[in-house]
């Protein structure tokens, strides 16, 4: 797998969108003090070279009256060495 290289801003990105993965690219871009533009493009390749994967969405189940609700999700990666 290639590895890929981040610089301040895409450092910066994965950080705000770590923190809250509703952060709008625009406040993203506000932050970074670059264009709009500059973020989605950088979002797109951060996706597409696999870098950012996804979001997922965290509940608090005292909430919705669950107390102690426990999930435990194991992810495997496999990889093949080819010769």
């Amino acid at each position: 797998m290639k590895e890929v290289k981040l610089d301040e801003i895409n450092i910066k990105l994965i950080r705000m969108l770590q923190n809250n993965a509703r952060t709008s690219l625009k406040e993203v871009a506000h932050e970074c003090n670059v264009s709009i533009d500059t973020i989605k493009n950088r979002y797109n390749n951060l996706k597409k070279t696999g870098v950012i994967r996804g979001s997922t969405i965290v509940l608090n189940p005292k909430k919705i009256g669950q107390g102690n609700l426990v999930f435990f999700g194991i992810q495997i990666i496999c990889t093949t060495i080819l010769d």
